[in-house]
């Protein structure tokens, strides 16, 4: 009797364990979602368009005119990209697919304020990265 109620009390404790676990893992991923990953893409790119870090740039960027990393580095180098953007406020997030969204956001760039300004993003490679050259292709 004494051994089932061991048992017993094994498989309830682990139980606790296994439903604590999943409350744990449903917050973490409620505070993971999309949105906010979404949020930290475009606020890393444009702080990095701010500063001019080119390795960032590329990081948090998926070019379509350059599918060779390499040579959109290379270009952005040669180009200085760097633009003074502040005061930004992600306005909307907008899903186009499960696996794109549009986001609509207002900054100063260069002094001037700007409203409305839309930046496609798309998860690729396991990360979501902002679209570039797309009127290109």
């Amino acid at each position: 009797m004494k051994q089932k109620l061991g048992i017993v009390i094994a498989i309830l404790a682990m139980g606790a364990v296994l439903a604590l676990s999943l409350i744990h893992d449903s917050k973490a991923n409620a505070a993971h979602s999309p949105e906010q990953a979404i949020k930290k893409t475009i606020l890393a790119y444009l702080n990095a368009l701010n500063s001019g870090d080119i390795d960032s740039l590329v990081q948090y960027s998926d070019d379509l005119r350059f599918p060779d990393k390499s040579v959109q580095k290379d270009t952005y180098t040669q180009n200085k990209f760097q633009q003074s953007i502040t005061d930004i406020t992600i306005k909307t997030l907008e899903p186009q697919t499960a696996t794109s969204y549009m986001v609509i956001f207002s900054a100063k760039i260069d002094g001037d304020p700007r409203d409305n300004l839309p930046i496609p993003v798309v998860y690729k490679y396991g990360k979501w990265l902002v679209v570039m050259g797309q009127q290109q292709q």
